[in-house]
């Protein structure tokens, strides 16, 4: 999560300047708050699985936010994220909700 916000930060000066404040803001910050869920989950004695259970929740849900404003970014008429850069966040996305299921599981 961590890698894929530091990728997110370098991308996003490269994006339109004209929805720099507003898409890729919202994006950023989702991003951001998907990790510091995950951060504070990981932290948390093993003998806290629901509060876990609770973060790692809402990084998933966090997770489909950040799609979301994906699938916005890659349209024409915005046209803010590439079809290259998409589909490396999405895999990215991916690799991260693998690992959040594994920890999910984890906990049962």
């Amino acid at each position: 999560m961590i890698q894929f916000e530091a990728w997110a930060y370098s991308r996003c000066d490269q994006w339109k300047k004209s929805y720099r404040y507003t898409l890729v803001s919202e994006f950023r910050s989702h991003i951001t708050n998907a990790k510091n869920a995950i951060i504070r989950a990981f932290e948390l004695s093993n003998a806290m699985k629901e509060e876990k259970r609770y973060l790692y929740s809402i990084a998933m849900g966090e997770l489909s936010i950040i799609e979301s404003n994906m699938d916005i970014m890659i349209m024409d008429n915005i046209g803010v994220m590439s079809e290259k850069e998409w589909a490396e966040s999405a895999k990215r996305i991916d690799d991260i909700r693998i690992a959040l299921s594994r920890l999910l599981n984890s906990l049962n």
